[in-house]
């Protein structure tokens, strides 16, 4: 391949990336499709254009490395000196702008399902099918009571009002839309323990599934957790009972790492579940930022920038990912994002 062929694949890449950026900033702000020039004629790519101009120039052009093109030309982005755009970056990309949404993870925006009007005081109305089969009703039960239990401090008016209902079984757990729905089955050696699957539509959940894994879960499969651990199944069930559930209001992992200190919540890593059975501080902070009035302080230690950094450390420990983005997913017709958290299975 010719030196000029590489520098026009070069550039090519680069409009992409560039216009990729300019449309995910224009569509935070303003809500809106990226816009077109000239009529229809040019309009600015989205990720899913830049994702096809990649994969058809691999067809096109098999000996080129584009991804790794790509990818270097992002790293590249930070160093760029912007122009003024009239906005601050940090407004559209963390949580210290107008009209913030809560954070996890570090530098990850939450999202929860849509209150039910804009009234201050209004819970959060939100019905949870039990599709679980009747060994996990008492976990199921006690999670429920513990979420709504974390939702109600000092007195204050709850953030969450929960409605159950009782479903057959459902192992494929088929998601309904307005509602979470809860199952189990022997999904395999997958390595996680549980996962929820969030279906998002524009700022807002709408449909959640939380799956328990009998592949680990299971009485007769339980092996306990690492040698010389006091968990017993019904702490492991429990744990990841309320773990998923919780990742079905919007919540995520306060902590990704198995074996340092508990932080004494179920949203927590943990190979000592038992210490990590319920909801805690900062899990009621969240939920209220989500659905109160989000007027709580900052538990101590919680801090952003102190948790991303435990998060990455984390990561970096075990390679696998625990939360993966999914789009062009469809529910009755409508395309949707699908976020998928993990409960990893311990190593």
């Amino acid at each position: 391949m010719c030196k000029k062929q590489i520098i026009i694949i070069v550039g090519i890449a680069a409009t992409a990336v560039a216009a990729t950026i300019f449309g995910i900033v224009y569509t935070a702000i303003t809500g809106k499709k990226t816009p077109c020039l000239a009529g229809e004629n040019i309009c600015l790519l989205d990720a899913n254009d830049v994702q096809d101009l990649i994969d058809r120039g691999k067809a096109n052009l098999p000996d080129v490395d584009l991804d790794a093109i790509r990818n270097g030309m992002i790293k590249k982005i930070d160093g760029i000196d912007w122009p003024d755009f009239g906005f601050k970056f940090d407004d559209v990309f963390s949580f210290d702008g107008p009209d913030a949404r809560p954070s996890g993870r570090g530098n990850e925006t939450l999202t929860g399902w849509a209150p039910p009007t804009l009234e201050s005081g209004e819970p959060l109305r939100l019905k949870i099918a039990n599709a679980l089969t009747s060994d996990w009703d008492e976990y199921f039960t006690v999670a429920i009571e513990d979420w709504e239990g974390a939702a109600r401090v000092d007195g204050d008016a709850d953030v969450l009002s929960l409605q159950t209902e009782r479903l057959e079984a459902d192992p494929a757990c088929t998601p309904i839309e307005g509602a979470m729905k809860v199952c189990n089955n022997d999904y395999g050696a997958t390595g996680w323990e549980g996962i929820n699957e969030c279906l998002i539509m524009g700022d807002f959940i709408i449909s959640s599934v939380a799956k328990m894994n009998e592949y680990y879960l299971h009485p007769d499969k339980f092996m306990g957790l690492l040698q010389g651990s006091t968990a017993t199944i019904q702490d492991k069930r429990r744990y990841t009972m309320c773990h998923e559930i919780g990742h079905g209001f919007g919540l995520s992992h306060q902590d990704e790492t198995f074996d340092n200190a508990d932080l004494n919540t179920c949203m927590d890593y943990s190979s000592r579940p038992q210490n990590n059975l319920r909801p805690n501080s900062a899990d009621y902070e969240t939920l209220n930022r989500l659905y109160g009035d989000g007027e709580w302080g900052t538990p101590e230690g919680a801090t952003n920038t102190t948790r991303a950094r435990a998060l990455l450390r984390g990561q970096e420990r075990q390679q696998r990912p625990t939360m993966t983005r999914e789009f062009g997913y469809h529910i009755n017709g409508v395309e949707v994002e699908k976020r998928t958290y993990y409960l990893l299975a311990p190593e």
